[in-house]
């Protein structure tokens, strides 16, 4: 038998040897659960553990990153990956799914003092008004800033509401500005330290 035969052997041999273990692994190895599934010991999260929170639990396919309570406590307002999900209180029920364009920032929701507006910053460079007075949320105005001397999208994050303004920490451009409400202009914009978020 040459070489190259004897070669091309032991490279099949290893081959099946390393599928059939694989597959026996796969057969005889218990499933391993993904993260935010639902067990019988809690939900997976992305550490491998088990978590069981207390109270009613509200399962929907997105990524979290902030709330906001509505002021008559009826309504929890979550940020996440792809936009804005409604959820009834206290039955859990999502009552809508509203998505938002430029994705989420990793802060970045706040309600006017009225609780009829609230306003969601997203992975670029806008802050996004929601109007939530009625039982379905829409999007009203599109607030866009811009990034100053950086180069590429702003990230507003945190932002904070005072009387008839709105200040939002833009991550990327070191910046904070100040938001008229009503006219939806940026009055100023002050240099603060490197990337705030909140």
């Amino acid at each position: 038998m040459g070489v190259n035969r004897w070669v091309v052997l032991v490279a099949a041999g290893l081959t099946t040897a390393v599928a059939g273990g694989l597959a026996a692994r796969h057969i005889l190895a218990p499933r391993v659960p993904r993260v935010g599934e639902m067990t019988k010991n809690g939900i997976v999260v992305n550490t491998g553990d088990t978590i069981k929170p207390d109270g009613k639990l509200t399962l929907f396919s997105a990524r979290p990153v902030d709330l906001v309570l509505s002021p008559d406590g009826k309504t929890a307002y979550v940020k996440e990956n792809e936009g804005l999900t409604v959820i009834e209180l206290p039955s859990g029920k999502i009552r809508q799914r509203l998505l938002i364009k430029g994705g989420s920032s990793l802060t970045g929701l706040v309600l006017n003092t009225a609780g009829d507006r609230l306003y969601y910053s997203n992975s670029g460079s806008d802050v996004v008004e929601v109007d939530v007075a009625g039982p379905t949320a829409s999007v009203k105005r599109t607030f866009t800033f811009s990034a100053g001397k950086a180069t590429g999208a702003s990230y507003p994050c945190g932002m904070v509401i005072r009387k008839d303004s709105m200040f939002v920490a833009l991550s990327r451009a070191n910046q904070v500005a100040e938001l008229d409400l009503a006219s939806g202009k940026v009055v100023r914009k002050v240099d603060v330290a490197p990337a705030p978020f909140a």
